[in-house]
């Protein structure tokens, strides 16, 4: 999903709501704290970006092995963080990476199962 399509879908409300769903989900799983995602409005990709960022940083800094937990939940290639983790903003990047595989996962999951 390229980022002008994400962009493109974020437009949609029920796309929103169903990413933040994801995120919610995938969070959970990897035991980490997802502060400011509601279910109930659908955010802004700027606002989503900047709640994923914040838990980022914190794991980033003091529970590593939780973070490399939600790359495997994500399923994000390892090759793909590596190079993320070089950058001089890492977290930024890495939040990017973890809104677009959610948002990718709630395409295929519409595209495959009729919605």
């Amino acid at each position: 999903m390229k980022q002008t399509d994400l962009l493109e879908a974020f437009q949609h409300t029920a796309f929103v709501i169903k990413t933040q769903q994801q995120l919610i989900k995938d969070f959970n799983l990897a035991g980490i704290e997802l502060n400011g995602v509601h279910v109930e409005d659908a955010m802004s990709y700027d606002s989503l970006l900047t709640s994923i960022k914040t838990p980022v940083e914190h794991c980033f800094q003091h529970d590593f092995a939780g973070l490399t937990n939600l790359f495997y939940i994500l399923d994000l290639p390892q090759s793909l963080v590596d190079t993320q983790l070089t950058d001089e903003h890492p977290a930024e990047k890495l939040a990017e990476l973890i809104l677009a595989r959610a948002a990718f996962k709630v395409f295929l999951k519409q595209k495959f199962s009729g919605e």
